[in-house]
C-alpha cells in the first residue's frame, strides 16, 4: 500500500468547519475592537483640538474659537463660514476671534488668524453642542485670553 501526501476530504472538511467557527466568533469581536478604537481616536482628536485652542488663547492672550464649518479646507484667506447647516462632521476651524464678536459666525482673514482646520471628524461619533443658545447658532466654543471658557458665545457650556 502506497501513501500519497495530502489531505483526505474528511480532514479538509473538519479544517474548514473549525475555521468557520473561529471566524464567526472572531469577526464580531474585531468589529467591537474597531468601534472602541474609533471612539478613542476621535475623543483624543477632540481633546487635542480643545487643548490647542485653550493653549493658543493663553499664549496669545486673546480669544480663540472653535467652530463647525462647511469649509474644512479653509486656507486662512478670505472668509469661511461657521455654524449654519454645518455639523462637526463637516469640519472644524480653530481661529483667533475678537472680543467685539461674542459668537463668531465666520472666519474672516482680515480680522482673525486661522490656527487650524480639521476635516477628518468621523460620523460614528456624535458631538452635541448647545446650538440654539446664540442667535446665529454658530456652535462655537471660545476660550478667553486667560484660558477660561467664554460663556457669552453659546450659553453656559
Amino acid at each position: 500500500m502506497k501513501f500519497s501526501p495530502g489531505f483526505t476530504l474528511v480532514e479538509l472538511l473538519i479544517t474548514l468547519v473549525v475555521a468557520a467557527i473561529l471566524l464567526a466568533w472572531g469577526v464580531p469581536s474585531f468589529q467591537r475592537f474597531m468601534d472602541r478604537t474609533t471612539l478613542t481616536s476621535e475623543t483624543n482628536q477632540w481633546v487635542g483640538m480643545i487643548n490647542t485652542a485653550r493653549s493658543e488663547a493663553i499664549t496669545r492672550s486673546q480669544r480663540v474659537s472653535i467652530c463647525r464649518t462647511t469649509d474644512p479646507d479653509c486656507d486662512g484667506t478670505g472668509t469661511c463660514p461657521c455654524g449654519g447647516a454645518a455639523s462637526f462632521h463637516d469640519g472644524v476651524l480653530i481661529f483667533t476671534s475678537d472680543p467685539g464678536t461674542p459668537s463668531p459666525t465666520q472666519f474672516d482673514s482680515s480680522q482673525h488668524t486661522l490656527l487650524a482646520a480639521h476635516s477628518s471628524i468621523s460620523d460614528k461619533v456624535v458631538i452635541l453642542a448647545n446650538d440654539g443658545a446664540d442667535a446665529g447658532g454658530a456652535g462655537t466654543l471660545t476660550f478667553q485670553g486667560d484660558g477660561t471658557l467664554d460663556d457669552a458665545n453659546d450659553g453656559t457650556p
